[in-house]
């Protein structure tokens, strides 16, 4: 149990790189005649790409503490974290559905994580 804090830094990782990532994605959409051309000149592109690689690396270090049954369910919260920075960054909007869905999600989430009392054996 005490390797589960570790995914919390790891999902909010998640959501800056989709940030950075739709910040390209605008740069690219508003810089017309260059296209993808922009991509390769955005250091935020690069920074996506390396905050990636890092958590990628994080990744393995928190499945060697933990098993992926346990580890995994928690990402879901990315679901959740990810659409609250497109609209506090973004200006975003994401539907009642939306909100539904993740809800029947996250109760799936913690059906799953109710055998979590293994991690203790």
């Amino acid at each position: 149990m005490r390797y589960l804090p570790l995914i919390i830094p790891y999902i909010l990782g998640l959501s800056l790189g989709q940030v950075l990532f739709k910040k390209v994605g605008l740069e690219i959409a508003s810089d017309s005649g260059r296209g993808y051309m922009a991509l390769i000149k955005s250091p935020v592109f690069y920074g996506a790409c390396i905050l990636y690689a890092t958590l990628t690396i994080f990744w393995i270090f928190i499945l060697s503490k933990l098993p992926l049954s346990v580890a995994y369910p928690f990402v879901l919260l990315s679901f959740v974290t990810t659409p609250l920075a497109g609209f506090y960054f973004f200006g975003e909007t994401v539907g009642k559905m939306y909100w539904v869905g993740l809800g029947v999600m996250v109760i799936g989430g913690l059906i799953i994580m109710i055998d979590m009392g293994k991690i203790n054996e």
